[in-house]
């Protein structure tokens, strides 16, 4: 067996004593004695010093086959189980910040070039300002302003089609990140007019209709919200206001009709 470095074990050693210290007191609540750390530390690190007297013995001797007493195992385990995890946090953390700062620059990156286009348009280069959108859509195939800015050369270069392709693009861009933005209120509204409704069934009419109106501040053309806050006025004897509500949500799905019917057509 290879040489095992003492001091690093007997460090690893001593950081598992204080990682342990906490889960120890919760286990045994009635434990009223303080806690010795030198007993404890000294005694981890006399356990390191036998584990690596003994593997050097046995490395010396060559002698592989000899087997590790249950609590050296016990401490080798935690060794590997602790140093794996610490491995694992800094891998993450190590990749997320490199995904950020790779990120960051290439939008910097591209955002420059996309103004050093603005630049070579309004001096008339506009070869140069074609050639400064394409290289920051090489950065970022994504960029809604490149194409934006790429449409508006090509339209005063007479490129009509060019400028429509490439508006049609930031468009599609536009009308995607919409309905992103859309499904995150829906998602945030329902939430609401589900706790609206517990509200309303434990007889907390007034934290319902907040709960109703918070989703409607949201998403003012949430059907859900409207339906539910009709029921909880109803409830409340508020019949008028109930009815109101009832006439929105009504005419909110007439809208739906009409428009599935028109796309059917």
């Amino acid at each position: 067996m290879l040489q095992v470095n003492r001091y690093i074990l007997r460090l690893l050693a001593v950081a598992i004593v204080f990682g342990s210290v906490s889960s120890y007191r919760s286990v045994e609540p009635s434990y009223s004695a303080p806690l010795n750390y030198s007993s404890l530390i000294a005694s981890s690190a006399e356990s390191a010093d036998v584990f690596v007297e003994s593997e050097n013995k046995k490395s010396n001797n060559k002698d592989y086959k000899g087997e590790v007493s249950p609590i050296n195992d016990d401490l080798l385990k935690y060794l590997l189980t602790l140093t794996g995890l610490v491995v694992i946090v800094c891998i993450i953390k190590i990749s997320v910040y490199v995904r950020d700062y790779f990120w960051r620059s290439s939008q910097k990156a591209c955002d420059a070039l996309v103004e050093s286009a603005y630049v070579k348009c309004e001096n008339k280069d506009y070869g140069g300002a074609i050639a400064e959108c394409n290289a920051a859509l090489s950065i970022d195939p994504e960029s809604g302003n490149a194409y934006s800015c790429r449409s508006t050369i090509k339209w005063e270069l007479g490129d009509i089609e060019g400028a429509k392709e490439d508006a049609k693009i930031v468009r599609k861009m536009l009308l995607k990140e919409a309905i992103a933005q859309q499904r995150n209120r829906t998602k945030a509204c329902d939430a609401f007019v589900e706790s609206a409704y517990v509200k309303c069934e434990n007889k907390d009419y007034g934290g319902a209709i907040a709960e109703c109106n918070t989703a409607l501040s949201i998403d003012p053309e949430s059907g859900n919200a409207y339906s539910c806050r009709s029921t909880i006025k109803w409830e409340l004897g508020d019949i008028e206001g109930a009815e109101e509500d009832a006439e929105i949500v009504r005419k909110m799905l007439l809208k739906e009709a009409i428009a599935q019917q028109r796309n059917r057509t």
